[in-house]
């Protein structure tokens, strides 16, 4: 492991003092004038921000799990390559992440969580990322932070379109398809997306013993592969968008997608490939409609959208005869209707809006083989409202409150106060702070799982203060960009799982749980002339203690960190160009992790232990007539770190990429 870190910070130093001999490709262009543009005032005491336009291009055959997990300051959980994934943003659960997508929510009303392993980067244009309490801005009961997810057409041309073949080990391969045409008033964009992978990679069985060498007792692993693993994921979004004047802007977007995997084995099963067949099936539908109207002092914009999803999970053992025993057959279904409407305008360095909202929930859960389940409707109307000010040149204050309801339940207050205070100009150095209250009210599962379900359950509160600063300045052709920030969060009522002497699980509110951290980024280009260059590094501390009263006398929660949750976590991604040439590095750590609420060092299985990992890529492209040709190769897990993600899931080792894509 030392050499490991040797050879990467040799690397560092040595792409560095390199830098200034490299180039950038187009997409960092753009790039690098959102990033140094004037700060909108609405962002103002937030905690916003916005994954480069290159990563997105970089990243667009793969899923939203692995682009977080690599570019962002947010945990990644993920039970294996192509399985279930779920995001921790500053140390909370996986249902306090929000995720939006062009305005409606992507989270399930059955579970709150969304499975980020499921969500292609090819059909998202930008990511954005609320922090903490800056999520009241967009949504409600994001107590982690909120993610943006959004489509923009592209006006400028009147036709264009990309095809992408991808091959990479383990029996992966990819197309990627997208084709846009229209004219200054209307635009129709197409994009299709197809990904399977055998996924049987190879790896040492650390969770079960072959045999030991009787004089040195040494012990000795055996080798397996990843087998039954597999997954198929498909999809198409399909848009149109119309401006029938230069004030008005009427679009439509559909996206349906079906995703298909085998669940592999756990690391310590021993009994067979004829045991523990998991068979794991997603149909998703969604839809958005939505209108805005420009007006000389402000906008005015509705939506109504639908996000349907269909599953069903099956686990059966193969017995004598080669039939089948079924064990579990679950099918769920749920239906989100969501209706917005938001009226903002600008007065005297003012800006003032107000939104409504109504969300309807259906949905469905049943277990064949055991025959329980449930139906549920969830209605939920809210409304919010906010006013940005600035003073003079220096401040800036912004005030939201907003409040829902759940059915007939008035769910606790929002609110959120934020200001800044500019002390060069042109946003080049400000400090920032913030005070905010949140809450999240129960899931369905939560609240009417069979069995298990606890309908008495308490909504979720949460109050936070931040600080930070941020400073960028540009000297001469290379821009800096740095921020730092401290948060401190109580949530009060944590819902949390824990087992029952009856062999299931039931949820129940524990007192509370604090969150504090640190988050840092960095980031230095060169984006002018021949030589071009790009490096961001990002850091977050994350403390997320268990501070509740203690469930029963052996009971050794209190003052530990949250399983799973790392208090170190640190990214860096470096980008070169000449002429036609790039070379990208992306270095990702992850301190130690915890899966059990004691934080104790009995066994290997009580903890997971720290990993590095590395990638790297070499890029080139060149025109053959009007096309433009771009073949990529990547190198997965480059110092082939053997590392775990959660207990009895290995991973892959060193695998390979290699993406060809043309572009008219």
């Amino acid at each position: 492991m030392n050499k490991h870190i040797n050879i990467i910070i040799a690397s560092l130093f040595f792409i560095t003092s390199l830098s200034y001999a490299q180039t950038l490709n187009d997409t960092l262009k753009i790039s690098a004038v959102e990033i140094y543009a004037v700060r909108p005032t609405e962002t103002s005491g937030l905690v916003k921000t916005r994954l480069d336009s290159l990563v997105l291009s970089e990243k667009a055959n793969n899923s939203l799990a692995e682009t977080l997990s690599e570019h962002s300051h947010i945990f990644i959980r993920t039970y294996g390559r192509g399985a279930m994934a779920s995001a921790s943003f500053r140390g909370t659960a996986a249902s306090h992440t929000k995720v939006m997508w062009n305005g409606i929510e992507l989270n399930s009303p059955l579970t709150g969580m969304v499975d980020f392993s499921i969500i292609p980067v090819f059909f998202i244009d930008n990511v954005e990322l609320y922090h903490g309490s800056s999520s009241i801005s967009g949504t409600s009961g994001a107590l982690g932070g909120l993610i943006s997810l959004s489509t923009i057409p592209d006006w400028k041309n009147n036709f264009s379109g990309s095809i992408q073949q991808g091959l990479g080990s383990f029996g992966s391969y990819d197309e990627y398809m997208k084709m846009e045409v229209g004219n200054k008033r209307f635009r129709s964009q197409t994009r299709l997306f197809h990904q399977h992978s055998n996924n049987d990679y190879k790896y040492i069985n650390t969770d079960i013993l072959d045999s030991v060498d009787l004089e040195t007792g040494k012990k000795y692993h055996p080798e397996m592969r990843n087998t039954e693993a597999w997954y198929n994921n498909y999809g198409l979004l399909q848009e149109f968008h119309f401006r029938p004047t230069e004030k008005d802007f009427l679009s439509l977007s559909l996206w349906g997608q079906e995703s298909s995997r085998s669940i592999p084995q756990l690391s310590t099963n021993e009994a067979g490939l004829n045991n523990s067949i998991n068979r794991d099936n997603t149909m998703i539908l969604r839809g958005v409609l939505s209108y805005k109207r420009y007006f000389s002092l402000g906008q005015f914009n509705v939506f109504s959208g639908l996000n349907y999803s269909d599953n069903s999970y099956t686990l059966h053992n193969r017995i004598q005869d080669n039939k089948m025993l079924n064990e579990i057959n679950s099918t769920t279904r749920s239906v989100s209707y969501y209706n917005h409407f938001e009226y903002s305008f600008e007065k005297d360095e003012m800006n003032i809006s107000i939104a409504a909202n109504l969300n309807i929930f259906k949905v469905h859960s049943f277990e064949e083989i055991q025959s329980f389940g449930y139906e549920k409707n969830r209605l939920n109307p809210s409304f919010s409202a906010s006013v940005i000010k600035k003073w003079a040149k220096r401040w800036r204050s912004n005030i939201t409150i907003a409040s829902e309801m759940i059915d007939d339940d008035l769910v606790p207050l929002k609110y959120f106060t934020g200001m800044e205070y500019h002390i060069l100009p042109e946003d080049q150095l400000f400090l920032r702070t913030s005070i905010a209250g949140n809450s999240k009210y129960p899931s369905l599962n939560e609240m009417y799982f069979q069995p298990g379900g606890n309908p008495l359950l308490k909504p979720e509160k949460s109050f936070s203060q931040e600080m930070g600063i941020h400073y960028e300045v540009k000297l001469k052709d290379v821009s800096v960009e740095s921020e730092i920030g401290g948060y401190n969060s109580v949530v009060h009522d944590w819902i949390l799982w824990l087992p029952t002497f009856k062999g299931h699980w039931v949820p129940g509110n524990i007192k509370r749980v604090t969150s504090r951290g640190l988050e840092t980024n960095l980031s230095i280009s060169r984006d002018e002339g021949l030589i071009r260059y790009k490096i961001k590094a990002l850091y977050a501390l994350t403390n997320s203690i268990n501070q509740g009263e203690s469930m029963n006398p052996s009971d050794q929660s209190y003052g530990r960190q949250l399983p799973f949750i790392p208090v170190h976590s640190a990214n860096c991604f470096l980008t070169l160009m000449y002429k036609t040439w790039s070379v990208s590095y992306l270095w990702n750590y992850y301190s130690q992790r915890f899966t059990t609420t004691s934080n104790q060092y009995n066994s290997s299985r009580d903890y997971l232990y720290p990993y590095f990992m590395n990638q790297v890529g070499v890029k080139r492209h060149f025109n053959i007539n009007k096309v433009r040709t771009d073949l990529n190769l990547k190198i997965y897990n480059l110092f082939n770190e053997k590392y775990r993600s959660v207990l009895q899931r290995p991973m892959p080792g060193r695998n390979y990429s290699v993406q060809v894509k043309l572009s008219f």
